[in-house]
């Protein structure tokens, strides 16, 4: 609890509810039956020229028991933006589940230590979302028939790509160094681009 009276991010992880964009960090201890190490959470917060966009930062170790915590924030952030609602917030929480479980899979090949940063852009209707990993960069894709195809379900796994190619608004775009991917991705409310282009031209250099 906050000397205010008001929640801290952690508290509202345990409760629940919403989490309120600010600035904290989750300690190393256990937080809704999850452990959470040094799980770190930074709200960069609104400018005068984006004052209806929200920026949330998370940057995790390479656990995948952290991925629903990672979800539950993403999600709750768009709801208290009003920027997805319906079908459209649950495909944000699947495809936020699959592009950082992709990445803390790619951590693993080279960097079990390394961290894994999910960025949110949120504005009314739309999200911009970015993964960044430490690992060796994306491995080739092996051709798989579509995912709507019934002869995909004799072939185990690998859905991850396709069904955030699937469930995204624009086209999926990865960017691979010897240092790490990024993986930027975009859903919509409706079906117009909403998203003002100062805001998208800006997304890669935060």
């Amino acid at each position: 609890m906050t000397p205010d009276g008001q929640p801290t991010m952690s508290e509202d992880i345990e409760g629940g509810g919403p989490v309120t964009p600010g600035q904290g960090e989750i300690p190393a201890g256990r937080s809704g039956g999850l452990p959470l190490p040094a799980m770190a959470i930074t709200s960069v917060g609104r400018g005068e020229e984006s004052e209806n966009v929200d920026v949330i930062e998370i940057d995790i170790p390479s656990r995948f028991d952290l991925v629903t915590v990672v979800r539950m924030i993403i999600a709750s952030c768009s709801t208290a933006a009003d920027a997805l609602v319906g079908d459209r917030l649950d495909d944000l929480r699947w495809v936020t589940s699959e592009a950082t479980t992709n990445a803390i899979q790619a951590n693993q090949v080279d960097a079990p230590a390394g961290r894994v940063t999910i960025r949110a852009v949120v504005g009314e209707g739309w999200v911009c979302l970015s993964v960044i990993d430490q690992g060796p960069g994306m491995p080739e894709e092996k051709p798989v028939p579509d995912i709507s195809e019934p002869e995909r379900l004799d072939i185990e796994g690998g859905f991850g790509i396709p069904l955030m190619r699937t469930l995204t608004s624009s086209e999926v775009v990865f960017d691979s160094s010897p240092v790490g991917t990024s993986v930027h991705l975009e859903l919509w409310q409706g079906t117009d681009d909403p998203i003002p282009e100062t805001v998208r031209n800006s997304i890669g250099d935060g």
